[in-house]
């Protein structure tokens, strides 16, 4: 799954894939189009099972991660009467597929980038490590360290900045708005570049 989520990825930014986004009526008889959609049902049918798997050993007083947690809630609040929720096979479908596809790779992808550009910046990756020898010491990092490694907090999101491993966004306006002098009409789905915003020398 994860190489798949990997081939995804590069897939998903080749020259043709973006022809046919732009274009998706003219370019549907596409390969890289149809071994996307493969590789996506193969990927839902593996996810299928392993949240089988779980639903089958699942202990609602003994959490192992999301899918546990989801699951024991849809057993609560159908048991409370209510079967009508957020919390159903198809939602829960949806939900470990984003987590799996959106943070497989883009974790990678920043942890990679973030190596090379240490590599690159000696310097700061010796502040870094001294600040973190200093704080942390010899013991595991916690997230509430994160306050008092304010360097090493300014390097990630550095890092994060300069490698936009999700360049392009779509989203859909909720409302009628008008941006920089264009009115856009509620619904319209519209791309979001996220260069534009990172690379801003006024942010």
């Amino acid at each position: 799954m994860v190489e798949r989520a990997t081939q995804n990825s590069k897939l998903l930014g080749c020259p043709s894939m973006q022809l046919y986004n732009f274009f998706p009526r003219l370019f549907s008889w596409l390969g890289v189009r149809k071994q996307l959609v493969q590789s996506a049902f193969v990927n839902l049918s593996n996810m299928k099972t392993l949240i089988k798997d779980l639903q089958d050993t699942l202990n609602p007083g003994m959490c192992r991660g999301v899918v546990d947690s989801f699951l024991a809630r849809k057993i609560q609040l159908e048991e409370s009467g209510n079967m009508n929720s957020h919390y159903h096979d198809d939602n829960l479908l949806v939900t470990v597929s984003n987590l799996f596809s959106t943070g497989t790779d883009t974790t990678s992808s920043s942890i990679r980038y973030g190596l090379l550009l240490m590599a690159k910046n000696p310097t700061r990756q010796e502040r870094v490590q001294e600040e973190m020898n200093r704080v942390v010491g010899s013991r595991q990092v916690w997230v509430e360290d994160r306050k008092n490694l304010p360097y090493t907090d300014a390097v990630i999101h550095e890092i994060q900045r300069m490698s936009i491993t999700i360049p392009m966004i779509l989203h859909r306006t909720t409302r009628d708005v008008t941006f920089q002098d264009y009115f856009i009409k509620k619904g319209t789905t519209a791309l979001l570049l996220l260069s534009s915003a990172l690379r801003d020398e006024d942010e």
